[in-house]
């Protein structure tokens, strides 16, 4: 492949660096003029808090416990929930950057790689993730160190900084296993890489154990702790489209909309073109066994062919499943890894053109170029930035939120567990404002009787949070089926629309209700706060 730009060691050590302080301002600047949008990063950056405020082992459950190790470790730096996690996400995104550049650089030089990792610098996408507290960042980073690591020991000989590329490169893939499940499914092209590039079968064979036996106890953990389901995520994954069973093509279909709302139409369109060509290119190679230095690095390149198609593999087997519940944040990955077959073909007009014009300017046009398709594609659309959002697009607003959450802060009823309903998903962000209940408190979000009553066994409240919506009454209705109902005179705070009630009711119109039950048994009532006079 023609490369216009010869860059030498120390050019690209620079140009690594350059990229770094290019993506670290930009991703900054998005993260503080936005807050956080609704999903799971909120719940992400409180369960990292609180596991630094009493670490453990974590052994089982849906969520894979890496990514909360790591940003609850960072958290001993930065101990506000709010900012940890993001400002965590967003250093990472930013090095993801350049650890990207050096491993195309690697694989397929220094056009490629050039191109490439400037359209990951503007991804919209990448940017607002790398504002948040989603898992999605530090899964690239890692996925994308991996791979970097294993091809350098994979090609060094033996010497003692060997192992610890070996060692950094099992480290990476380790951690993106034990932080998304969809890792589990690139393990076994790491240490049949390996083999194969070393011929070392017994070093490959320690590779495959050491890789794959934190997933294989994850998963021993939840069968013993659940009495018989090694991956309770499963069902969670895809309980939104229960007996939901999508074709291939509309699965397809879904995932080509997905990503080009993310990307341009165009770069689907060449990346899809490129891993063809890409295929076509390894065959021809293999068939000329000729050029040995060429079939070498032809490893590299099918090696990043087999993670790039076995990813996106399971994510269509994902989408079968899931059909338009599918995030499009769990596209990420799949994205920044198809990019430089984009490239390839773009890398290839760049050669068909320097036939006649020898400026290495081409190169930068047609990154700019590239760069302002894949912009443009976002702003008619959708918000710019996935993940993040303005701080007064939420309803009810953060300020209103705060403003309850700040009361209840500064009242008697500070240390009482809390219950809250949905509230248009705003309660994610109760608890970052709230430390006193960070600990204590429970989101009601689906209305499901048994798990409303599990919830109030568990959490014992004495404090509710909700507003005035049609959604927000029917969870109220269904907590009052279980505690009785939740009279107007146990009203102790109201701002706009939210409402807090201290739940201290000793008798109910319910026989069968929660606290009824207690009282018959003859165990302890929920606990009873000040009084409220004068909230």
């Amino acid at each position: 492949m023609t490369d216009s730009l010869k860059i030498s060691d120390k050019g690209r050590q620079l140009i690594a660096i350059a990229l770094f302080f290019l993506a670290l301002p930009l991703r900054m600047i998005v993260m503080s003029i936005t807050v956080e949008g609704i999903a799971d990063g909120p719940t992400r950056a409180l369960q990292a808090y609180l596991w630094a405020k009493s670490p453990s082992i974590i052994t089982s459950g849906s969520w894979l416990p890496g990514y909360t190790y790591v940003t609850g470790i960072f958290s001993f730096i930065i101990e506000d929930p709010w900012l940890s996690t993001r400002i965590f996400n967003t250093i990472v995104g930013s090095l993801t950057v350049s650890i990207y550049f050096l491993l195309l650089l690697r694989i397929y030089g220094s056009n490629v790689a050039l191109i490439s990792s400037a359209i990951l610098l503007f991804l919209p996408i990448h940017i607002g993730m790398s504002a948040t507290s989603l898992t999605g960042i530090s899964f690239l980073f890692s996925l994308l160190a991996g791979i970097c690591f294993f091809i350098k020991v994979s090609n060094a000989k033996y010497h003692s900084s060997r192992y610890l590329y070996l060692f950094l490169a099992c480290l990476s893939v380790i951690f993106a296993a034990m932080t998304r499940y969809e890792a589990w499914v690139l393990l076994p092209v790491f240490p049949a890489y390996y083999w194969w590039k070393t011929g070392r079968i017994k070093e490959a064979i320690v590779i495959a154990l050491i890789l794959f036996i934190l997933p294989l106890l994850w998963m021993l953990g939840n069968y013993m702790d659940t009495g018989g389901n090694f991956l309770p995520i499963y069902e969670g994954a895809t309980k939104d489209s229960m007996n939901l069973q999508i074709s291939f093509l509309q699965a397809i279909s879904i995932i080509t909309n997905r990503v080009s709302s993310q990307i341009s139409l165009l770069l689907v369109v060449l990346a899809s073109a490129g891993i063809i060509t890409q295929l076509l290119d390894l065959i021809k190679t293999y068939k000329n066994k000729t050029n040995k230095n060429l079939l070498e690095n032809s490893k590299e390149k099918l090696l990043h062919l087999m993670i790039c198609s076995s990813f996106w593999f399971f994510i269509i087997i994902l989408t079968m499943k899931r059909g338009e519940t599918l995030r499009d944040r769990f596209l990420l990955f799949g994205i920044v890894i198809s990019i430089p077959f984009a490239t390839l073909l773009i890398n290839k007009l760049i050669a068909y053109i320097e036939k006649f014009y020898k400026s290495r300017l081409v190169i930068v046009l047609l990154t700019f170029t590239i760069i302002t398709i894949v912009l443009l594609n976002r702003i008619p659309y959708r918000p710019l930035f996935y993940g993040v959002q303005h701080p007064n697009s939420f309803n009810p607003s953060l300020t209103n939120i705060k403003k309850a959450s700040e009361w209840l802060q500064t009242s008697p009823y500070r240390d009482q567990p809390v219950i809250i309903t949905k509230m248009n998903w705003s309660s994610l962000f109760i608890p970052l404002y709230l430390p006193s209940i960070r600990s204590k408190y429970a989101i009601i979000y689906e209305d499901n009787y048994r798990q409303i009553a599990g919830i109030l066994e568990r959490v014992k409240p004495t404090i509710l949070i909700t507003q005035e919506s049609s959604e927000d009454r029917k969870y109220k209705k269904q907590i009052e089926r279980e505690i009785g109902i939740i009279k107007e005179e146990n009203l102790i705070y109201k701002d706009n629309s939210i409402k807090l009630y201290y739940l201290n009711i000793n008798e109910t119109d319910n026989p069968n209700s929660l606290l009824q039950r207690r009282s018959n048994l003859g165990t302890d009532s929920l606990p009873i706060a000040a009084t409220a006079s004068g909230y």
